[in-house]
């Protein structure tokens, strides 16, 4: 089974690496946990003395090292609660997450893909995030939406 695991270091998505870890899955399993940055737009203007490609460079160097983070700690806490018999990859994208992830989930031939109900972004875009909202009306295999249980 190839399960394709969408993170983005937030709260939601923190319960999706549990939930991932909770369950026993068939032997062989390969789970590939993602996460996309969007690279900042270029700038056209100078800023702060800088030329535009400096700032772009810059930005775009902070968010991948943020993104590259996210899937280091999540590799090391799959790897430490997951069985052996299951392979564990990771892997940075960049580009809009909603096509990422669809674009690696059809290419990747998943079978399933996992993601927390809300992430970051515009007010946390209502009660679905629209990244797993597109997911679940436009992935090619099944989706589940884990949701933050709430504290009692």
């Amino acid at each position: 089974m190839k399960i394709l695991l969408a993170i983005d270091g937030s709260a939601q998505s923190e319960q999706a690496l549990q939930e991932v870890v909770r369950r026993p899955w068939p032997e062989g399993s390969h789970i590939k946990a993602v996460t996309v940055y969007d690279p900042p737009p270029h700038f056209t203007p100078e800023v702060w003395g800088m030329t535009s490609r400096d700032t772009y460079t810059m930005a775009r160097g902070h968010l991948q090292k943020s993104a590259e983070e996210i899937v280091d700690k999540a590799h090391s806490f799959l790897s430490s609660g997951l069985d052996k018999s299951i392979h564990l990859t990771t892997e940075v994208l960049e580009g809009e997450p909603r096509k990422a992830i669809l674009d690696t989930a059809d290419s990747w031939g998943a079978d399933l893909i996992i993601v927390g109900a809300q992430g970051h972004g515009a007010v946390s875009r209502f009660l679905l995030g629209s990244v797993s909202s597109a997911l679940v009306h436009h992935a090619k295999c099944s989706v589940e939406v884990v949701r933050r249980r709430e504290a009692d």
